[in-house]
């Protein structure tokens, strides 16, 4: 989505000012970068953004920043159509569900920042890039950000965090992870 139409649009639902603060927060926790005139002259680069908001998100989450890795760049190619998604490691929602019936212990966390966590190799981090506002309420401060971290909306993230995950936990738990996890984004 170009980024002046999403600005508009989230003026609109009064959601401008959250949004841009997450943008912001992730240049602060060092998940994002700006990218300087000079890198963008030297880079042939793709822009992606767009928004994912709700009102059934949880209330402390109204607007959250995600990036669409399927909608066609200029060019008429998207990055999900060139990165092989990686195998399928999620285990079923309902399977999950009759196992847990009978379990003495269950496990319940919160990984809504794991995506973040994963860095992503500097040589790739140049198909990750977006344009956004150093000042929303100046349409002409638009600038060029590139994200230093797995983004939820590459068609490969999901398999990738499953491994993360598997290797974080060690060789202990690594079957149980692979028997009982399950990762939704609506818990």
């Amino acid at each position: 989505m170009n980024s002046i139409k999403l600005r508009s649009r989230l003026q609109k639902l009064n959601y401008l000012q959250q949004y841009h603060d997450k943008i912001m927060e992730e240049i602060k926790l060092g998940y994002v970068e700006t990218i300087t005139k000079h890198e963008q002259n030297q880079l042939e680069f793709l822009y992606f953004q767009s928004i994912n908001y709700s009102e059934k998100l949880e209330s402390t989450t109204p607007v959250r920043v995600t990036t669409n890795c399927s909608f066609p760049h200029s060019s008429k190619y998207a990055l999900n159509a060139a990165v092989a998604p990686g195998p399928n490691l999620i285990n079923s929602a309902p399977d999950i569900v009759n196992k847990i019936r009978f379990a003495k212990i269950i496990d319940f966390s919160d990984i809504r920042q794991a995506y973040k966590r994963i860095s992503v190799a500097p040589f790739e981090r140049n198909l990750l890039l977006f344009v956004w506002f150093l000042d929303p309420s100046d349409p002409s401060s638009i600038t060029t950000f590139r994200n230093k971290s797995l983004v939820f909306g590459l068609s490969s993230a999901g398999s990738i965090l499953e491994v993360a995950l598997r290797e974080f936990v060690g060789p202990k738990c690594q079957t149980q992870l692979a028997r009982s996890a399950i990762i939704d984004n609506r818990f």
